[in-house]
């Protein structure tokens, strides 16, 4: 936990998108380890302060809060299959690019490996983190929503939890249908 009491944050990729988030978790205050495949990515972030990891799962291992943000579906299971035991307890919040078929399998995915779930559609572009305007759709458990807020505010001016089943309200919420 930091000074203020808010727990350390892990970002897995920072690609464009995963370091304007792991950007505004800095200059929110918040201990936060930072892992990408390429390391290079991680010199930038370390010099404001970021924990850097060498690995995947050293950027697991170091926080209860996960957020991953990577270039695909595929690329999620990549990165987390092989340190899936690693998980336990652990909460996921995904802000990875998916379709609602392959969120709602990453959610029943990382059940079973024994950690909680949040899924997140970003609707902005990178320079928009931080600012007005900025918004993400979360779908999933309320309670992870709730309690980890602060951090979610962090980067958007409108965090919103829609009461659905994880990714059915993607970028369609404001229909009446959901998509599939």
């Amino acid at each position: 936990m930091t000074a203020d009491h808010e727990p350390a944050v892990a970002i897995l990729g920072l690609g464009a998108m995963g370091g304007a988030l792991a950007t505004a978790v800095l200059d929110g205050g918040r201990t936060t380890t930072v892992w990408n495949r390429s390391a290079a990515r991680i010199v930038a972030l370390a010099g404001r302060g970021a924990i850097p990891a060498e690995t995947a799962r050293d950027a697991v291992r170091s926080s209860p809060l996960l957020v991953v943000c990577l270039f695909d579906h595929d690329s999620v299971h990549a990165v987390l299959d092989p340190i899936a035991g690693e998980l336990a307890g652990r909460t996921v919040i995904n802000l990875t690019t998916t379709t609602p078929v392959e969120a709602r399998e990453l959610a029943e995915w990382a059940a079973r490996q024994g950690a909680a779930y949040l899924d997140g559609g970003i609707m902005a572009v990178p320079a928009m983190i931080g600012q007005p305007d900025a918004s993400v759709l979360y779908s999933g458990s309320a309670d992870i929503f709730h309690q980890h807020r602060s951090l979610l505010d962090l980067w958007v001016t409108a965090s919103t939890w829609v009461p659905m089943p994880v990714r059915l309200p993607c970028m369609t919420w404001h229909c009446s249908r959901a998509c599939t």
